[in-house]
């Protein structure tokens, strides 16, 4: 997987490149107002879901969430850029699925059925790369 992310103010917007075999797909992620927006090229839908970093942060306990990795290699590059708001815009003309989730305390079962079911509502490769993200398999 390789990409850009942008950073700016709060939100951040990030573009991706993934290979699985012979199969490439790009795809994006804006982060703004409290709302995450995700879609990949090529199709007309994505998803959107309210994500508030505090509320998420109260209810669960340090066990249950996951971190970066420290031992993986990650090579990035950072460079200056000049902010925009389109930047940060969902495209017009994807149509976007609201998701709520659950902000109560749940058990590390409870949370996985529960993000994964998030995935039930796609279909095709969105369906599949929503797993994958969530690791649902």
């Amino acid at each position: 997987m390789q990409g850009t992310t942008y950073v700016a103010g709060g939100k951040f917007r990030s573009d991706f490149t993934s290979r699985a075999g012979d199969t490439t797909t790009n795809g994006h992620m804006i982060y703004a107002d409290k709302t995450s927006y995700v879609w990949t090229e090529g199709e007309l839908t994505g998803f959107k879901m309210h994500y508030d970093p505090e509320e998420v942060e109260a209810t669960q306990s340090s066990s249950t969430q996951q971190s970066v990795d420290p031992n993986k290699t990650i090579d990035y590059s950072c460079s200056v850029w000049l902010p925009s708001n389109s930047t940060f815009t969902p495209p017009a003309n994807i149509k976007f699925t609201e998701y709520t989730v659950p902000v109560t305390p749940q058990t590390q079962s409870q949370e996985n059925q529960t993000s994964c079911s998030v995935c039930d509502s796609l279909s095709g490769e969105q369906k599949t790369q929503c797993r994958t993200a969530l690791k649902c398999d």
